[in-house]
C-alpha cells in the first residue's frame, strides 16, 4: 500500500540518495574553491621564496638585519597563524 503512495519520491529518499547528493555538493565545493586556494598557496610560496632569497645575504653581525629578520619572522608567524585559523573556521 505505502509503496504506491510514495513511489514518486523513492528516488529522493534513503542513504544512496543522500550519498549521491553529498558527494555532488562536496565535488562542487572543491571545484569552486580549489583555484583560489591554489592561487593563495602559490602567492605564499613566492613570498617565502623571496624571503629565502633575502636570507642568502644575511650577515648575523649587522644590527639592522637582526631587527628586520625578527620582524619578518614575527609577521610570517602571524600570517601562518591567521591562515591556520581560517582553515580551522572553514572546517568547523
Amino acid at each position: 500500500m505505502y509503496e504506491c503512495m510514495f513511489s514518486h519520491m523513492a528516488d529522493r529518499m534513503g542513504t544512496p540518495y543522500l550519498q549521491r547528493t553529498l558527494n555532488q555538493q562536496l565535488t562542487n565545493h572543491i571545484r569552486n574553491t580549489l583555484p583560489s586556494f591554489r592561487n593563495k598557496l602559490q602567492s605564499q610560496l613566492l613570498a617565502m621564496e623571496k624571503e629565502v632569497d633575502e636570507y642568502k645575504n644575511f650577515r648575523p653581525d649587522d644590527p639592522t638585519r637582526k631587527t628586520k629578520a625578527m620582524m619578518q619572522s614575527v609577521n610570517c608567524s602571524l600570517d601562518r597563524l591567521i591562515f591556520l585559523m581560517m582553515m580551522l573556521i572553514r572546517i568547523i
